[in-house]
């Protein structure tokens, strides 16, 4: 492999995570700007290319609220204490 085709593959892959990184962020300060207590987070580029964020945060009466509506779950299972809605 050239140099040149290896410069464009580090660059596209740093483009990619820093593109990644900052949807994360932008999620994370939404909710911290909204006094929504986070557990955790993760990001990740899917095998089709897609940005993947997912956030935990405490359940709150305050995030029907923020959302109203606007947003859905798919699925529902219990995680020792926790209910995950995806």
């Amino acid at each position: 492999m050239s140099a040149i085709a290896t410069n464009h593959k580090h660059e596209h892959a740093m483009g990619e995570a820093t593109r990644l990184i900052t949807n994360l962020l932008r999620c994370v300060l939404f909710l911290v700007k909204n006094d929504v207590r986070i557990v955790g987070f993760r990001g990740w580029n899917s095998d089709a290319g897609v940005d993947c964020v997912v956030v935990q945060v405490a359940a709150e009466p305050r995030l029907y609220r923020i959302f109203s509506g606007e947003c859905s779950w798919q699925k529902r299972r219990q995680e020792g204490a926790r209910l995950i809605f995806t």
